[in-house]
């Protein structure tokens, strides 16, 4: 009995972590994701860290995974890349939209 209600609340609970396709931010669905004006957005179907877009983040930042909470790819806001500016001296003035 115990097991299985064990197994209900995992599931419970892997429903509620949803994380955005489009931005990878937890708490909301792509379909209304408030950052789809960003330049590293994600409009495809598939996982935001399976995306071109969180590739391109990647690309421009190699080592954004250092600042980001948890280590979770996700669109990164001008604090984590101020962070990031701390970290490798290289400075970024903005997020380009």
């Amino acid at each position: 009995m115990f097991q299985r209600i064990v197994a209900m609340m995992i599931r419970v609970h892997k429903k509620m972590k949803q994380f955005c396709k489009g931005c990878g931010i937890e708490g909301h669905k792509q379909e209304s994701c408030s950052k789809a004006f960003l330049k590293f957005h994600n409009s495809g179907p598939m996982d935001y860290d399976k995306s071109p877009a969180w590739a391109d983040v990647l690309k421009e930042h190699p080592r954004i995974l250092e600042v980001l909470p948890h280590g979770r790819p996700r669109i990164p806001s001008s604090i984590h890349l101020k962070e990031l500016a701390l970290l490798t001296g290289h400075v970024v003035t903005k997020r380009d939209k």
